[in-house]
């Protein structure tokens, strides 16, 4: 009698969905266990799909990370530029807000995007923020410095706080996050805006976080 061999998953199931599969299990793994726990074999029995079908579909263990940082970077650079509040201070604002709500959906994810350098998709990211400069210094309410350079310091200083924010251990010195991080978005707008937007003095940022 001819044995008829049972299909596994990654037979039975189309490529997409694999990759899908895989990609959703490496993020529970990293966001539940950490990325010190992170293997392809248990990313094997999470996914329920073989060693085999991991390297297949996605790559060795770095691939399977780079991936994720990637997605990370297009998911909020999408959310970036979904921001399109009239204002441009505001929506300078709003933004900040969509960056650390990102951050704080992911927090183990978050933290990957510094360890390795993640290439075109950070910068496509940083160019969706340098976007939101300009349309400020068009309307002539940003201060008409390199808007490439306004974007990363702003980046830059937003990350730090919601680094601290994130770590395991959440050492903040202040007693309410959201209230301080909405202090430092208004202290770093004051800083950019421009002349006129601060000899106009009409300009009211709303707090959006906790809408």
């Amino acid at each position: 009698m001819k044995t008829v061999q049972k299909a596994t998953k990654s037979q039975r199931t189309p490529t997409a969905e694999i990759r899908g599969l895989i990609l959703d299990a490496s993020k529970r793994i990293i966001e539940e266990d950490g990325y010190d726990a992170f293997t392809i074999r248990l990313l094997s029995e999470r996914a329920e799909v073989s060693p085999a079908s991991i390297y297949r579909h996605i790559g060795d263990k770095q691939a399977v990370i780079d991936t994720l940082i990637d997605d990370s970077f297009r998911t909020l650079r999408e959310k970036l530029l979904r921001v399109t509040t009239e204002d441009p201070l505001q929506r300078l604002y709003d933004a900040g807000i969509v960056y650390r709500e990102h951050a704080k959906a992911s927090p183990g994810i978050y933290a990957l995007l510094w360890r390795w350098h993640a290439g075109d998709a950070s910068e496509a990211c940083l160019a969706a923020m340098t976007e939101l400069v300009r349309y400020g210094q068009a309307a002539g309410k940003i201060r008409r410095d390199d808007p490439h350079l306004i974007a990363w310091s702003i980046w830059s200083a937003v990350h730090g706080f919601v680094q601290f924010e994130t770590r395991p251990e959440h050492d903040t010195p202040v007693d309410d996050d959201d209230a301080a991080y909405s202090f430092l978005l208004r202290l770093l707008i004051r800083g950019v805006r421009s002349s006129q937007a601060a000899s106009e003095g009409t300009t009211t940022i709303a707090d959006t976080s906790r809408s």
